[in-house]
């Protein structure tokens, strides 16, 4: 990808041989043991994918980044699965959470429906935002990012290594008039922040994140509950 000699047939080949596949392995366990990207993990493809077939419309699409394939299975490997795979074995993900593994869109929608009711039959002030998580990822500090992965159990090394690839990526832009001459992106002096929509580690770090900030604002009774009379049980 981007003119850097290696493309994604490469790793298919390259999955076919043992050897190969262990000097891989290798190569990806020193590369996270270091906590520092490798040089061609610094360029990400931007591009922006139809929501509705045939719907151009620039509000209508969805932006995206294409990372270097062995890099994105690394994130996808510590954060989506290892890391998810801990959170549910200790219980980590609060109830609130509905965009995990074993919830569903409908009891999400009840919740909202059920909160709403409590709070207009107690004459209570309330709000319900509905945003698109492409924000939502641009908007996730570095600092509370990393205190959360911490606390979910993944290493700081690893931790590094995924923070300091985003705040130094080079981000090239390509539409269907072709490809950017010239990238944009963050440096060690000015980085960028934000998780990235594209990234396999988005998603479960978003889920950190979330995480650590409703157990916070759990902790200061900063939240309703919702107790059903028939089962007792609560949200």
């Amino acid at each position: 990808m981007l003119k850097k000699g290696l493309h994604f047939g490469h790793s298919i080949s390259q999955s076919f041989s043992k050897e190969l596949t262990d000097l891989k392995l290798l190569q990806l366990n020193i590369v996270l043991r270091m906590g520092m990207p490798l040089r061609r993990w610094l360029h990400g493809l931007t591009v922006m994918l139809e929501k509705e077939a045939g719907n151009c419309e620039i509000d209508k699409l969805r932006a995206i980044c294409l990372f270097e394939a062995d890099l994105n299975w690394v994130l996808k490997m510590i954060y989506a699965k290892r890391m998810m795979e801990n959170a549910r074995e200790n219980d980590l993900v609060p109830p609130e959470l509905f965009a995990t593994a074993g919830q569903s869109a409908p009891t999400a929608t009840m919740a909202k429906v059920m909160f709403t009711d409590h709070c207009r039959i107690n004459h209570r002030n309330h709000a319900v935002a509905s945003v698109d998580l492409g924000q939502c990822y641009d908007a996730v500090a570095h600092g509370f990012c990393s205190l959360a992965l911490q606390a979910f159990g993944v290493p700081i090394k690893a931790v590094k290594l995924m923070l300091l690839t985003l705040q130094t990526m080079n981000f090239w832009l390509r539409t269907a008039y072709g490809e950017d001459k010239q990238a944009f992106g963050g440096t060690p002096d000015d980085p960028f922040y934000g998780i990235s929509q594209g990234a396999g580690s988005a998603p479960p770090t978003y889920t950190a994140s979330s995480t650590l900030a409703i157990e916070a604002y759990k902790m200061k009774d900063f939240h309703p509950t919702i107790r059903l009379q028939s089962s007792g049980a609560s949200r």
